[in-house]
């Protein structure tokens, strides 16, 4: 949807190790904040002083990542997706 800048982004209880990093301020209204490499599956990366939010918006549901860069943005539909390899799990 949009790449905004990364102000501060306050953590919620119980959460510290989960998917949801925390709440932040875009724009004056209330975000959640994912972390992207849990959504991903993948071995977070070093975090830098660059940080932008990655503001995702899919089927009326809204959330921001943390990331350091963003080379562009692309539109994906359902159309556009296949469906997993047989030999994937999970």
């Amino acid at each position: 949807r949009e790449i905004a800048p990364a102000g501060i982004i306050r953590p919620l209880p119980h959460s510290r190790d989960g998917l949801i990093q925390g709440i932040t301020n875009i724009h004056g209204r209330i975000q959640v904040c994912v972390r992207l490499e849990r959504l991903l599956q993948v071995s977070p990366a070093k975090a830098s002083m660059q940080g932008r939010l990655l503001v995702i918006m899919q089927e009326g549901w809204c959330v921001a990542a943390l990331v350091d860069e963003v080379l562009g943005a692309e539109t994906v539909t359902t159309g556009d997706q296949y469906p997993l390899p047989a030999t994937h799990s999970g």
